[in-house]
């Protein structure tokens, strides 16, 4: 079998070109119009091919959306997938299906991280209007803050006057006697 010259672990195996790819070889190859019609096979899945009794059912149909074609299988769930459902088991062991479309996936993966940019935009504009929100909170709250202090400050000030003039008047009338 040829192999990636970069030297890094083979990831897929395109039994076409006779080659094992690494991720970026994988990526260089579904984006060459002559080999995006080739269907690679996960290197792991190729070992695994002669004990087909450990193969999770690999349908190809999700299991979810079942007129959805299967692009994924979940080794931890044993369950078939299509692109949209891979993100409900974030954490599992995956692979791919065999004779994917991997032009197809890639323009599926590159849509998705394209909406999750344009959520991530509005989280960060929404997060930016939140913490504008706040410092304008803030404001009002020290404003108040800052009102209340005066005005309880000339309150005392008020009472302490009372106080000393009402003492006085009281010293005077004690004395007076």
């Amino acid at each position: 079998m040829g192999g990636c010259d970069r030297n890094e672990e083979a990831v897929c195996y395109c039994p076409l070109c006779d080659e094992n790819l690494c991720s970026t070889c994988v990526e260089e190859h579904s984006s060459n119009r002559i080999q995006a019609k080739h269907h690679g096979q996960l290197v792991n899945e190729v070992k695994r091919d002669a004990d087909k009794s450990q193969t999770p059912d690999m349908s190809t149909k999700c299991a979810v959306h079942n007129s959805r074609a299967a692009t994924f299988c979940c080794l931890s769930c044993r369950v078939s997938m299509c692109d949209d459902c891979f993100a409900n088991h974030t954490g599992h062991k995956m692979e791919l299906i065999r004779n994917f479309d991997s032009a197809a996936c890639l323009k599926t993966v590159n849509k998705r991280i394209e909406q999750l940019s344009q959520q991530h935009a509005t989280v960060e504009h929404n997060l930016n209007q939140a913490r504008a929100e706040l410092a304008a909170v803030d404001a009002q709250f020290e404003k108040c803050r800052s009102e209340l202090e005066a005005h309880f400050g000339a309150i005392e000030a008020f009472v302490a006057q009372q106080r000393r003039d009402k003492l006085a008047a009281l010293g005077k009338a004690y004395g007076a006697r």
